[in-house]
């Protein structure tokens, strides 16, 4: 049982710190400038400063006990901290460019997992509104046992589908009552459980047969 009731279970299970949004403005605080609390901590004394920024010892209120806060100074919380160590800006393009480079890296991969979904035996298909750049497209999720596909495209019908299936799809096609998904050739079907029973209900609600 360590202090305050606290177990080392307990302890284990129970980050002593969530690092905040907090930082620090240009260089170190002196004794005067000890802040009082930082979130939910209250602050009791300086422990140490360095090159990261400084280190207080402080209350934590839930679970009660004493831990120690570290304040990251800004120019090491912002896009900045790559120019401080390694000289090199980021910018907006060039992440973006970064990120073009990726995708073109893993676009063999990601046929081939497009491929291992299409060769599942039971798939299941979903799709959700997505904003690309603003605009309105339809995020498709063609999910199986043992992988997951996603594709993004303008189309929320059946051309988006004929992409990614193709001709037919030789296995068990589970889905909601989108009607998009009839112009799929499976050789078996499934409807969603949940949707199902949606429909069940308001067939429910207006049938109008005596019991």
């Amino acid at each position: 049982m360590g202090p305050r009731g606290v177990t080392a279970r307990s302890f284990m299970h129970a980050p002593a710190f969530r690092p905040s949004h907090a930082v620090l403005e240009g260089g170190g605080a002196t004794t005067a400038q000890l802040p009082t609390r930082i979130a939910r901590y209250t602050i009791l004394r300086k422990l140490g400063e360095g090159g990261m920024g400084i280190v207080y010892e402080a209350e934590q209120e839930n679970p009660a006990r004493t831990v120690a806060v570290k304040l990251i100074r800004t120019v090491l919380a912002t896009p900045n901290v790559l120019h401080h160590h390694l000289q090199t800006r980021l910018v907006a393009g060039g992440l973006a460019q970064a990120w073009h480079r990726l995708a073109e890296v893993l676009h063999s991969r990601y046929e081939e997992i497009a491929e291992e979904a299409r060769q599942a035996a039971v798939l299941h298909a979903h799709e959700t509104g997505w904003r690309v750049n603003g605009v309105t497209h339809w995020l498709w999720c063609f999910a199986g046992d043992r992988c997951c596909c996603y594709t993004i495209d303008r189309c929320r019908g059946s051309p988006a589908l004929m992409k990614f299936f193709g001709e037919c799809f030789e296995a068990v096609l589970v889905t909601d009552f989108w009607a998009a998904y009839e112009s799929v050739c499976a050789q078996d079907r499934q409807y969603c459980l949940v949707h199902l029973l949606r429909e069940l209900e308001k067939v429910e609600l207006h049938n109008t047969t005596a019991a």
